[in-house]
């Protein structure tokens, strides 16, 4: 008759593998060997199980590693038993020791447990207490193996390494299917990697075995966002608000949203009740400075904008914005100090860029602002405004058919920019088009065209000047 192998209980494992390692320096691989062989076969530590029980005991002190090369060429990780260590398997040994004496005695009580020899008794008695509760100890040391795969995910994660981290989350999920802290940082993770759809599924899931988890719904509504989605996205925040009323992130973070589908007003309050509850935050001065800018309340913009750049000077968005404003109010030179600025902070930052080109193009200077506008292009070719600007630079160097092929562009990307077609407009006139040019201002008639100066609006009024 063939007998299932029994698992082990988490103690006995841990006190095991202190014993093999107590011998010498030793790979794990090597560990699982000797246990099978010693025990002759009754012991068999799957992967799964001895890993993480390694992991577990180098972290708590009782063991220490080092890679170092094998018998055969490759590199390992060998361990070396520490004093807190053999503390611990003394204690452990001798625990065992008073266990097994103690079951031996009760069992005498039985007339064929009196003859058995007390090697073979301590023997069988040891075996006996590494099965007892086999089926509960399985279990839990599954529960064990998910909380070290999450522990070394969490490591993966500090590090920026993503694929590594996500490996490790996969296990801990596989050993521990309900562990929502392991879909949400797996979320976190392939948010990270920019696999969008990917994240906003695990956090569906870590919500789904956590309701009441406030960070998986503004991470989930931070993602939808991202997607578009923002309907789904101040659905979140809304929740977390319900949770947690003084989140000030998903305050924040839903006026952006409010901000973004022209509820202005709802937005302003929540950047208020943001600003209330961390008033020391630089970024939420500056999204409230951006929302005020966008209302042409400049005076207010421009306050929120200084505040934020005295709590935090290297915040780029702001000096962007307080460039913005300065643009607006006709303060070109501190409109271009500040982008400066933004630009030396973030240089990666296409809007950055073409904010400072459209300054240069406000001063009447074109060659400049190509120089940005090229910039700002090759580093985000799906940025209308640079295709604009840009196009307006062209036309005020006479070069319409460059400038035509910019507001073409511009046109693909966002066909319901009235002042594009009036530009394009513009430049179609210049080249004596005027059928095209008709239509185009037909066009920027119906769409009304912008309610604020424009980039769109200066080629009508350099030529105007040149006239």
């Amino acid at each position: 008759m063939n007998l299932a192998k029994p698992d082990l209980t988490e103690g006995a494992l841990d006190m095991l593998i202190l014993k093999v390692v107590a011998l010498g320096p030793v790979h794990g691989y090597a560990i699982a060997q000797r246990l099978d062989q010693v025990s002759h076969g009754v012991v068999q530590v799957s992967q799964g199980s001895l890993y993480p029980a390694l992991h577990w005991l180098e972290k708590r002190g009782l063991l220490t590693a080092d890679w170092e090369e094998t018998e055969t060429g490759c590199e390992a990780k060998f361990y070396r038993l520490t004093r807190k260590g053999r503390t611990r398997l003394e204690t452990e040994c001798a625990g065992v020791k008073r266990l097994t004496e103690a079951i031996g005695l009760i069992l005498k009580m039985s007339g064929g447990g009196a003859k058995r020899g007390p090697g073979i008794l301590r023997s069988l008695m040891f075996l006996l207490w590494l099965v007892t509760g086999a089926n509960v100890q399985a279990q839990s040391s599954r529960a064990s193996s998910s909380v070290s795969y999450l522990e070394r995910g969490n490591e993966w994660m500090t590090k920026g390494e993503w694929d590594r981290a996500i490996a490790d989350y996969d296990l801990a999920i596989a050993f521990n299917s309900r562990a929502a802290i392991a879909y949400y940082n797996r979320g976190l993770a392939r948010r990270r990697k920019g696999d969008l759809a990917g994240a906003l599924g695990d956090f569906n899931r870590a919500i789904e075995l956590n309701p009441h988890d406030s960070k998986a719904y503004l991470i989930r509504g931070l993602v939808s966002h991202t997607l578009g989605e923002v309907d789904a996205a101040i659905s979140d925040f809304n929740r977390v608000i319900e949770l947690d009323p003084r989140n000030a992130q998903a305050w924040n973070n839903r006026g952006k949203a409010r901000g973004e589908r022209g509820d202005f007003s709802g937005a302003i309050l929540d950047f208020d009740q943001a600003i209330q509850l961390d008033s020391r935050n630089a970024v939420l001065w500056g999204n409230r400075c951006g929302l005020h800018y966008l209302q042409g309340a400049l005076e207010s913009a421009l306050a929120d904008c200084d505040r934020a750049l005295k709590l935090d000077a290297s915040n780029a968005d702001a000096w962007n914005g307080r460039g913005l404003v300065r643009q607006r109010k006709g303060d070109l030179d501190g409109a271009l100090t500040d982008f400066d600025r933004a630009v030396a902070l973030a240089p990666q930052q296409a809007g950055f860029c073409s904010n400072r080109g459209r300054t240069w193009l406000l001063k009447g200077e074109p060659e400049r602002a190509l120089a940005d506008l090229n910039r700002a292009i090759a580093l985000n070719r799906k940025l209308d405004e640079a295709w604009v600007n840009r196009g307006v630079a062209w036309f005020l160097k006479g070069d319409f058919a460059h400038a035509i092929a910019d507001f073409d562009e511009a046109l693909k990307l966002n066909s319901r920019q009235g002042d594009t077609y009036c530009s394009r407009g513009a430049a179609l006139l210049a080249q004596d088009k005027f059928a095209e040019a008709e239509a185009d201002f037909a066009r920027c008639r119906a769409l009304g065209g912008a309610p604020k100066p424009d980039a769109g609006k200066l080629p009508l009024e350099m030529k105007g000047r040149k006239r």
